[in-house]
């Protein structure tokens, strides 16, 4: 993390050296982006950070006060659970899979842009259990997430920026849809989340 902040830095210095670009001055643009943070995924226990988890964005300014921006992520992460005494082991392996869109009128102030509005999103999980070599259970589920947000970006010249983001995520938690897990669920978590952006505009 020490070594991705120095970097960070150094390529801050170097671009604010560039003429920059006045956000007021952007009225469409295409761009790419990556999201650095802290996430807990709502059906697991185990917190993964979005360093490891990256979700990859799309800018697309329409105007100068409207923009989309469709997200897509991938995770694989796999868990050993062992009891010596029993003489059993089992393996869990997790792949999870987000897509999204945010939907946000702009404020442009010189280098600056302001952006609010909604994500809308869904995280699919495929999980598959093996108990040694005889038993092999696969399940899969579906969370839905809306997500009030707001935030901004800076920009050091007409193809970077760096922002930040905070958001209200109000995530519809979906049941495992195999007997291992047959339980009826109705469960709706809230929480909030900051998001750190790089964002490249071509």
């Amino acid at each position: 993390m020490k070594t991705f902040t120095n970097i960070i830095i150094i390529l801050m210095i170097i671009i604010s050296t560039n003429n920059p670009l006045y956000a007021q001055n952007k009225t469409k643009g295409l761009g790419f982006g990556v999201s650095l943070g802290k996430e807990f995924l709502g059906g697991t226990e185990f917190n993964i950070s979005l360093l490891d988890f990256p979700s990859f964005y799309v800018p697309i300014i329409l105007s100068s006060t409207f923009k989309l921006e469709p997200e897509i992520g991938f995770y694989s992460y796999s868990m050993s659970i062992e009891d010596p005494n029993e003489g059993w082991e089992k393996v869990e392996y997790y792949n999870i899979f987000s897509l999204g869109l945010g939907i946000f009128p702009l404020k442009q102030y010189d280098k600056v842009i302001i952006h609010y509005g909604v994500r809308l999103g869904l995280i699919h999980y495929s999980l598959k259990d093996c108990l040694g070599d005889k038993k092999v259970e696969k399940s899969s589920k579906t969370d839905y997430i809306i997500s009030p947000s707001t935030g901004g970006e800076y920009f050091f010249n007409e193809h970077f920026s760096l922002g930040g983001e905070t958001q209200l995520n109000i995530v519809f938690v979906d049941q495992y849809d195999d007997y291992y897990y047959d339980i009826d669920v109705s469960e709706t978590i809230i929480k909030s989340k900051v998001l750190f952006f790089l964002r490249w505009y071509f």
